[in-house]
């Protein structure tokens, strides 16, 4: 069984999900050009970019805290 690797075209030409606005924020945080350098660094050894990492280190920290409010 072979996965096809999706490319920058398609994504481009995908349909944006309806729900977003809904589900989602998009929001600006700032971060310490030091904070930014440490997610830069683990991001790359994931190969991820920092952003995705921070974005699912505050989606983990949220539902951690949410489990903690739970107890």
């Amino acid at each position: 069984m072979t996965i096809k690797e999706l490319t920058a075209d398609d994504f481009a030409r995908a349909a944006k999900n309806p729900f977003f606005d809904k589900l989602c924020q998009k929001v600006e945080v700032v971060v310490r050009r030091k904070d930014y350098a440490l997610f830069s660094e683990i991001a790359e050894i994931n190969g991820e970019t920092p952003e995705n990492l921070m974005r699912r280190v505050l989606r983990m920290s949220a539902d951690d805290m949410r489990e903690h409010d739970d107890e």
